[in-house]
C-alpha cells in the first residue's frame, strides 16, 4: 500500500524537467520522447522511460496539463523561427518583427534551425514544451498529404511558403513576377546569351523564381542551354563563388548573369573579376533582395529590393491578430517589390 501511495504521489509531481534531470537529458528531448518516440535514440529513449517509470511519470496526465495550459494561458512570447543566422537577408525583417512585437507589449524570441529542421506547430516537441502563443516560421512547411492539419499554435508563413497550405497565412512576395521583371529588364539591355544561378530547388521560392526566369526568356524567344543554368546543392556565398567561376570561365561565356539572390551576385562579380571580365561592359550580373552589400560593391548590384522590414512588421501583425482571434479568415498577402538598377546591368550599347 505504500508503494501505490508514493506512486500515485509521483504520478501527481513529476515533471518531464525532473526527467531531464534524472536521464541528462534536455526537457525537449524528453517531451519528444512522450510525444515522438520514433525521433529519439534507442538507448536515449529506454532510459527516458526507466525514469519515467522509476518516478511513477503519468504520460496522459503530463499531455493532459499542457493540452490544459495550451488553451487557457496566454504568455506574451512570439517565436520567429529562420533557417541559419549567417544570411543578411534576415536582418531587417527580424528587425521588423521585433518593432512590432513591442508595439503591443510582446516578447519576440528569434531562433536559428537549419533549413531541413522544420518545425512543426502542435507537433513539435520545443514548440509545446515553451508555450508561445504564436510562430512566424520562415523555414518552410511540407506538404499537408492528409488534409486539414491542425496546428495548436497560430502560424504565419513569412517569405518563404508553402502555397498548398491553404489553412495557413502567408506574408510574401511575388518571386516570379520579380524574377520575371528584372529578366526582361536584362534583355532589354541589350543581352540574349543568359545565365542563370539558383538556390537549392528543394527552397520553393528557388522554383518560383526559375519560373520567372524561364517565362521571361521564352516570352522573348530566347534559349538557355542547361549548362547556363546552375542550381546550387546548397546555400553560401563559396559555393556560389565556385560556380560562378566554371560558368565564366566556359568557352561560350554568357553576356548576363542573373542570380536567384544578392549574394549570388557578389559571388558572381567576384569571380569576373579573378578572370578579369569586364562588368558590365562584357557582363551584366543581377541579384535578388537588396540586401546592403549589393549597393557597397563596386560595381553596385542590380536588384530586386524586397521590403524586408515590412515583411517582418505585417507577418507579426497578422500574427498577433489570428493570436487574438482564432476564428479570423486566414489571409495571403503579398507585399510589391521594386525593380533597383544600379551599375552591373548598364545599356549595352551597339557597336
Amino acid at each position: 500500500m505504500a508503494t501505490d501511495s508514493r506512486t500515485r504521489q509521483a504520478e501527481s509531481t513529476a515533471t518531464i524537467y525532473d526527467i531531464a534531470k534524472i536521464t541528462g537529458c534536455s526537457p525537449a528531448t524528453v517531451s519528444r520522447a512522450i510525444n515522438h518516440p520514433e525521433q529519439v535514440r534507442p538507448g536515449t529513449l529506454s532510459a527516458i522511460r526507466d525514469a519515467m517509470q522509476a518516478e511513477g511519470f503519468a504520460r496522459r496526465g503530463y499531455r493532459a496539463r499542457q493540452q490544459s495550459s495550451r488553451k487557457d494561458v496566454r504568455t506574451g512570447r512570439y517565436l520567429l523561427m529562420i533557417p541559419g543566422a549567417g544570411n543578411p537577408f534576415y536582418g531587417q525583417i527580424i528587425e521588423g518583427a521585433l518593432n512590432a512585437a513591442s508595439a503591443h507589449g510582446c516578447r519576440l524570441l528569434v531562433s536559428y534551425a537549419d533549413s531541413s529542421d522544420v518545425i512543426i506547430p502542435g507537433q513539435n516537441d520545443a514548440v509545446e514544451s515553451d508555450h508561445y502563443d504564436g510562430i512566424i516560421l520562415m523555414t518552410g512547411l511540407p506538404d499537408d498529404r492528409e488534409g486539414g492539419r491542425s496546428y495548436s499554435t497560430p502560424v504565419i508563413q513569412c517569405s518563404e511558403y508553402n502555397e498548398t497550405l491553404s489553412g495557413i497565412s502567408l506574408v510574401s512576395i511575388n518571386d516570379e513576377a520579380g524574377m520575371r521583371k528584372m529578366t526582361e529588364h536584362v534583355i532589354a539591355s541589350g543581352r540574349r546569351r543568359l545565365a542563370y544561378i539558383s538556390c537549392p530547388a528543394g527552397m520553393r521560392y528557388a522554383v518560383r523564381r526559375m519560373n520567372g526566369f524561364r517565362l521571361a526568356c521564352a516570352s522573348h524567344g530566347i534559349t538557355v542551354p542547361d549548362s547556363r543554368v546552375i542550381t546550387l546543392p546548397q546555400t553560401g556565398f563559396e559555393i556560389a563563388h565556385s560556380a560562378a567561376l566554371r560558368l565564366l570561365a566556359a568557352p561560350e561565356k554568357p553576356d548576363a548573369v542573373i542570380c536567384s539572390s544578392d549574394v549570388y551576385a557578389i559571388a558572381c562579380l567576384k569571380a569576373a573579376h579573378t578572370l578579369g571580365i569586364r562588368v558590365p561592359e562584357d557582363l551584366a550580373i543581377t541579384g535578388f533582395d537588396d540586401i546592403p552589400l549589393a549597393s557597397m560593391v563596386d560595381p553596385a548590384i542590380t536588384t530586386i529590393r524586397q521590403p524586408r522590414y515590412q515583411l517582418g512588421f505585417t507577418a507579426f501583425e497578422t500574427l498577433f491578430h489570428e493570436s487574438q482571434n482564432p476564428e479570423t479568415e486566414k489571409q495571403q498577402i503579398f507585399l510589391p517589390t521594386d525593380l533597383v538598377i544600379r551599375e552591373t546591368t548598364a545599356v549595352r550599347r551597339s557597336l
